[in-house]
């Protein structure tokens, strides 16, 4: 088993500081390997799906590929909802499964499914260890498929690599059988970047500054500092309008781009939004919150769209790519505002007042609507977010609670993540546990009650990082499908789409030996607040709402924005 052994060696080496392990029988091999070297952190977790999202959580933090380790069988598919997810974010992730000979598949043999490339094309690359690890040549092949496989995680855009390895018995070593690491090999990647040429610049220039109305949209991304640097030159210089969703992270540049397109644009007049009709659109970044903004660039599509980013998924998001430039994000800004570039830096300023001068009016009133909104998850998620501790990191699962996040905006330091590779609820809790291990940042979730409960196993650890505290909008159902057309008119929407049901997560929070606060109408979610920064653990504070009522404070908002604007014509006559 020496080069399984030093599987483990070759993982620090090359600098995968941190395993996840889900316990099992067949990995011991591999298992063995990581709980004894003396360089890597081990943090053992029983469920699997909860590991590898925890591992997600982990390498969004740190930047560093996280090694997941498992057994065979079913145990592996588990990983598959967080494998996924990190594909669609580009988190580094190597995936470890243990597996059994290949002779003995589909021989009704224990633990035994088919396991190689069992994740499909939701990774980078899969690869198959050899059975025979003592031969030379099995030596040489192993160490070149690790090294191989670690640099496929981080290179261009980072994602998930699988590595299947067949064990054969016997698994265990003696109880008095030193486990050692040998002097092996290492094949380092040197990083290089892309660049565009000469000739293809002069393209990119041309229709750059023939087109008089040009939109930059960011989506989910990773906060860089050197990225904020590049963007602030840019938008500054160009003056084009600059449309991010909170998972963006642009909110650091500490000055004007539009933040409540989600809002204005779900209540504009047809005459208004047609003036904000770009020619050209600029876009960075992953997934976009915002569904309005998506309706709006499909039906008003630009004759040239740019889509600016790494790897070879191009994302058709508006139905009007016109070109990819496969560069980063920040190299290509950073080529951009050099003044040789030769992109015009005459702004339209009218087209960029028209977005900007309806992000400013949507953001006071929605300040004006928190004075009038009733209690719901709306105003709490509002407060939430205004007392939100300053370069700290908020993470929001999916479904209401992320959009409550990108309708409300942030002014503050704070990285904002959230699991919108594939937009599941399954794995949001995990996430932020395993992102709040890798910082000593304070760690906030939003999040709802159903993907609160459906991920409860993330607490079944040996202890949940002091730093994090998690705030559950509980209003018992699925509320958001309330909120949409289709199911909230069927008969049928309670049982079968929303899930009601009447439990508080209460008596889960503190079987688990947690810090428990309620939050109902009658109490003071200001002062719960604070009650949960200051303690000094992990903390759960459930908030008590009506789902009704949540509906209602949401709708009610496009209702403020009609009588506000009949008021304001009233006066002006």
């Amino acid at each position: 088993m020496q080069a399984i052994y030093d599987i483990a060696e070759i993982c620090s080496l090359k600098g995968i500081d941190t395993v996840v392990i889900s316990p099992g029988s067949r990995s011991a091999p591999l298992v063995l390997a990581f709980a004894r070297h003396p360089n890597i952190e081990k943090k053992v977790v029983l469920d699997e799906r909860v590991a590898a999202y925890m591992a997600l959580g982990m390498a969004l933090t740190s930047g560093k590929t996280v090694a997941l380790v498992c057994t065979s069988g079913t145990a592996a598919l588990n990983f598959s909802p967080a494998i996924a997810e990190a594909f669609y974010l580009n988190i580094p992730l190597l995936i470890l499964t243990a597996d059994r000979p290949p002779e003995w598949v589909d021989q009704a043999d224990g633990q035994t499914i088919r396991q190689q490339n069992l994740y499909g094309n939701h990774v980078k690359g899969s690869f198959q260890l050899p059975t025979d690890v003592s031969h030379p040549d099995s030596i040489w092949h192993i160490n070149r498929i690790i090294n191989e496989a670690i640099n496929l995680t981080q290179n261009s855009a980072k994602g998930p690599v699988h590595v299947n390895v067949p064990l054969r018995e016997p698994l265990y070593p003696s109880i008095d059988t030193p486990i050692t690491y040998s002097n092996v090999r290492i094949i380092n990647r040197t990083s290089t970047y892309h660049k565009v040429l000469p000739t293809e610049w002069e393209e990119l220039k041309e229709e750059f500054n023939t087109s008089e109305k040009k939109l930059l949209v960011i989506g989910q991304q990773s906060y860089s500092q050197e990225f904020i640097k590049e963007l602030r030159s840019f938008v500054e210089a160009t003056g084009i309008p600059l449309i991010a969703d909170v998972v963006a992270n642009v909110h650091f540049l500490r000055g004007d781009f539009v933040r409540y397109h989600d809002l204005f644009l779900a209540n504009l007049t047809a005459k208004q939004i047609e003036s904000l009709k770009p020619d050209m659109v600029i876009s960075m970044g992953g997934s976009l919150v915002s569904k309005h903004l998506k309706l709006f660039l499909r039906k008003h599509q630009p004759s040239i769209h740019w889509h600016v980013g790494e790897g070879d998924k191009v994302p058709d998001t508006f139905r009007s790519l016109t070109r990819h430039v496969p560069v980063s994000p920040f190299a290509f800004l950073k080529k951009a505002n050099r003044t040789s570039s030769g992109f015009d830096t005459e702004r339209n300023d009218i087209f960029s007042y028209l977005w900007h001068g309806a992000d400013k009016i949507i953001g006071l009133k929605l300040k004006e609507y928190q004075t009038e909104v009733p209690y719901s998850d709306f105003s709490v998620a509002y407060q939430v977010i205004q007392s939100l501790p300053n370069n700290s990191i908020l993470h929001v699962a999916n479904s209401m609670a992320v959009r409550y996040a990108n309708f409300i905006g942030l002014h503050k330091q704070i990285e904002v993540h959230s699991n919108r590779g594939t937009s599941g609820i399954d794995g949001c809790l995990s996430t932020a546990v395993g992102a709040a291990m890798k910082t000593s940042k304070i760690v906030t979730l939003l999040i709802g009650d159903l993907a609160f409960f459906y991920d409860n196993n993330a607490m079944f650890i040996d202890k949940m990082p002091d730093n994090l505290k998690i705030v559950v909008l509980n209003n018992r159902s699925g509320n958001i499908f309330k909120m949409i057309d289709g199911p909230a008119h069927l008969p049928e929407s309670e049982k079968y789409f929303e899930t009601t049901h009447e439990r508080s997560v209460r008596f889960l929070v503190e079987g688990y030996g947690l810090k428990y606060i309620e939050v109902n109408e009658s109490t003071s979610s200001k002062k719960s607040l604070q009650e949960m920064y200051n303690h000094l653990g992990s903390v759960v504070m459930e908030v008590n709402t009506n789902a009704e009522q949540n509906v209602n404070a949401l709708k009610g908002f496009s209702n403020y924005l009609k009588r506000s604007s009949k008021s304001a014509e009233l006066s002006k006559s």
